[in-house]
C-alpha cells in the first residue's frame, strides 16, 4: 500500500475549506435574497399555509376578527371559507348558511375587516 503523503492531505482540506468558505458566502446571500423578495414561493403554500403567512405578516386580519367585528357566527353557520386573490388584492369569501335556509357569500377586506359585498 502506498501512504499518502502530507502534501495531499492538504490539498483535500484546502479543497474542504473553499467549498466550505463558498458555501457559507452562498447562504446568506439565498436568505437574504427570500426575504427581499417575500412572497417567491407562496405559489408553493397550500391556502392555509398561505393565510396563516399573510397573518403573520400583519397583511391580512385573522379570520375569527374579521368574523367577530361582522357579526357572522350570528346570521347562520360558516358553511366555507376561502381566501382569494382578486386583482392583486386578497379576499376573504365567506358562504354563510342562514337561518332561513339560504347560502350567502360574503366578500370581506382581510386587511379592514370591512364587508365589501353580499351575493
Amino acid at each position: 500500500m502506498r501512504a499518502r503523503s502530507s502534501s495531499s492531505k492538504k490539498k483535500i482540506s484546502g479543497g474542504l475549506k473553499a467549498a466550505l468558505l463558498a458555501l457559507a458566502l452562498l447562504l446568506p446571500c439565498a436568505a437574504f435574497g427570500g426575504l427581499a423578495y417575500g412572497s417567491d414561493d407562496d405559489h408553493r403554500l397550500t391556502p392555509q399555509e398561505r393565510a396563516i403567512r399573510l397573518r403573520d405578516r400583519g397583511e391580512i386580519l385573522p379570520l375569527a376578527e374579521v368574523i367577530r367585528r361582522n357579526g357572522l357566527d350570528s346570521i347562520g353557520r360558516i358553511i366555507e371559507v376561502d381566501l382569494e386573490e382578486d386583482h392583486g388584492s386578497q379576499v376573504y369569501e365567506l358562504k354563510i348558511l342562514t337561518s332561513d335556509s339560504v347560502v350567502r357569500e360574503y366578500l370581506i377586506d382581510p386587511r379592514t375587516g370591512r364587508i365589501l359585498g353580499i351575493e
